[in-house]
């Protein structure tokens, strides 16, 4: 009998040890998973601060049907969603400061988005492969993304 309570007293200190460990094990991933929310808002920040800079008169993205170009370089880059329609939703709920007939629009991008040279990734352009017919649509997609490249930094510029 004093063999089992000495055997319970040995075991006893290990559930509140476990529970530490359980404790301190939820509370790493809690404060990662605040980490990543925060990494991920201050993404979504650059990005919106690189669009500001890059739509509007006389800038690279002049035009709605432009926004081909950064769906094509965001999609690839920043994990922005390949839908193009959740791609322009996602765009719209960056509340961005761009003039209004500068908007995002997925009736604007939707053909634009289907061209073959979207499904390459912008990061390697250097090498995509493109159809004459889409040539010139591919050279104002380029310029766009080496644009957002720059404004975001080396470490979303193209692949070499």
């Amino acid at each position: 009998m004093t063999e089992t309570i000495n055997k319970d007293m040995e075991e006893e200190p290990l559930q509140p040890l476990q529970a530490m460990k359980d404790l301190t094990a939820r509370l790493a991933d809690y404060f990662n998973g605040i980490q990543r929310v925060l990494e991920e808002n201050e993404r979504l920040r650059q990005v919106a601060r690189a669009l500001e800079a890059s739509v509007g008169k006389g800038r690279v993205i002049d035009a709605k049907w432009k926004w081909a170009g950064a769906y094509w370089y965001l999609r690839w880059t920043c994990n922005y969603p390949v839908d193009a329609k959740d791609f322009c939703k996602k765009i719209v709920s960056l509340d961005l400061d761009i003039p209004a007939e500068y908007e995002c629009s997925y009736e604007s991008i939707r053909k634009i988005c289907t061209l073959s040279f979207m499904d390459c990734d912008a990061r390697r352009m250097d090498i995509v492969r493109v159809s004459k017919n889409d040539q010139g649509m591919f050279s104002q997609c380029r310029e766009i993304a080496l644009k957002l490249a720059e404004e975001l930094g080396n470490s979303y510029l193209p692949q070499e």
